[in-house]
């Protein structure tokens, strides 16, 4: 997502075999970073989820909680901030 096309990005993810943390956080960034709260939130929670076995990692956090902040809704990062906190 950082040179540009984040729908490109998109499908080269959608297609990976298998993802990591950092094709994650690039996902995720590329989302806060054009204000697509909605998309960052869905994929942070598809990543978080226990079968996938993927801990979010401190760039994660920021990217999510800079997403929170861009699209002005602070209770929904502190939530999140919250959980990973008491993990």
């Amino acid at each position: 997502g950082k040179c540009g096309s984040v729908e490109n990005a998109e499908q080269v993810f959608g297609e990976m075999p298998e993802r990591n943390l950092v094709t994650w956080n690039a996902m995720i960034g590329g989302y806060a970073h054009q204000g697509d709260v909605d998309m960052a939130l869905r994929l942070f929670e598809e990543m978080t989820l226990r079968s996938r076995g993927i801990a979010p990692s401190y760039v994660t956090l920021v990217s999510v909680l800079s997403a929170c902040s861009r699209a002005g809704v602070v209770e929904r990062g502190m939530q999140i901030f919250e959980a990973m906190r008491l993990n």
